[in-house]
């Protein structure tokens, strides 16, 4: 994908370049999400915190926000047409900075925050207690001779807790002693901020598409397609990370990262097909006329027709005419029935 969206982008009209390399630079990442297995070993080996830090300013930080900026260009390219791409990238930056400062800059002002904050630190006191009391024992400890140990172990501490605040924080954390299972309860906060970006890309998409759909602005042709494919993969992006914070143990969470993997390569490859059909346009003598002039006379252009909303006239609307903000030419089903209808 990362390959095709810089190929179009060497074909695109100046307006639309901007559009594809921001793509590119989307799907290319994948290459140094990739590399996230090596860092520690191969990259920074020295660094004790190299694949923590590597995976949370690359995977988590970086994917999510290079993400983010390139649908927000796309909506910003749509509502300012006529702003030069200085000024949208400008503007998409601005946005991208109001809603993430609040939910990343704290990670950057103190990198190890994750380590820092008072659920995982009374995590670990759990977790401690449980290993101790798992070793002492040779079993799986109750809820009483956890209490116990929980207790023996923090008995220093200057934390008054009351019994239900103990109780409370018992089956709260419980699932995830032992073992692997502490890696999703340390990256949850990532994974619910992941969540409220993807609903942010929603809910933007959606505001696009029903501009889209009131006003009929012609935009480029299959970049609709685009952003409808985007929509259903953020969609499950965020029911993915849900997925993921809700998961009690480690051998859950690679289940569930299993089954959502064959569904994000599903959407992969229908985006495979849709930028695939926005190639093959814009390398047409009438592709690139259409992009010229809606670049010259925007407001006198129609929405492009491609295949797939012939495939739904076609099969679903078959010998019915529907004209205006759905499809702007007639079926290819339906004949005029004057010579006033041949007009264009």
């Amino acid at each position: 994908l990362g390959l095709v969206c810089l190929y179009s982008a060497a074909h695109e009209k100046r307006r639309t370049r901007p559009i594809f390399i921001n793509f590119a630079i989307f799907f290319l990442f994948s290459i140094p999400l990739q590399l996230s297995v090596f860092a520690g070993s191969v990259l920074f080996p020295t660094a004790p915190y190299a694949t923590v830090f590597y995976h949370q300013y690359v995977n988590k930080v970086g994917y999510t926000l290079v993400l983010a900026f390139c649908v927000l260009y796309v909506a910003v390219d749509y509502f300012g047409r006529n702003m030069r791409a200085s000024l949208k990238y400008g503007l998409t930056a601005a946005i991208i900075l109001a809603f993430s400062y609040p939910l990343y800059f704290p990670y950057f002002e103190d990198p190890l925050r994750l380590y820092h904050r008072s659920e995982y630190v009374e995590f670990i006191q759990w977790n401690y207690a449980y290993d101790e009391a798992t070793q002492t024992l040779g079993r799986e400890p109750s809820d009483e001779e956890l209490v116990r140990s929980f207790g023996a172990v923090n008995s220093s501490s200057d934390v008054q807790r009351t019994p239900s605040s103990i109780i409370d924080e018992l089956e709260k954390y419980r699932p995830y002693f032992g073992g692997a299972n502490a890696t999703t309860f340390f990256w949850r906060p990532f994974t619910m901020k992941s969540i409220a970006v993807n609903a942010f890309l929603v809910f933007t998409i959606g505001v696009v598409l029903l501009f889209k759909f009131l006003r009929d602005y012609a935009h480029a042709a299959y970049v609709e397609k685009i952003l409808q494919t985007f929509f259903v993969f953020c969609m499950f992006e965020i029911l993915h990370h849900w997925s993921y914070a809700q998961s009690p143990s480690y051998e859950i969470y690679r289940s569930v990262f299993g089954v959502g993997q064959y569904v994000t390569i599903m959407i992969l490859l229908a985006m495979v097909y849709v930028f695939s059909m926005r190639l093959r346009f814009v390398l047409t003598a009438l592709g690139k006329y259409y992009e010229g002039m809606i670049a010259a006379q925007p407001l006198q252009v129609t929405r492009w027709r491609d295949e797939i909303d012939n495939a739904i006239l076609h099969y679903f609307f078959k010998g019915k005419r529907y004209l205006g903000r759905l499809v702007n030419l007639q079926s290819n089903d339906v004949q005029p029935t004057n010579k006033q209808e041949h007009q264009p």
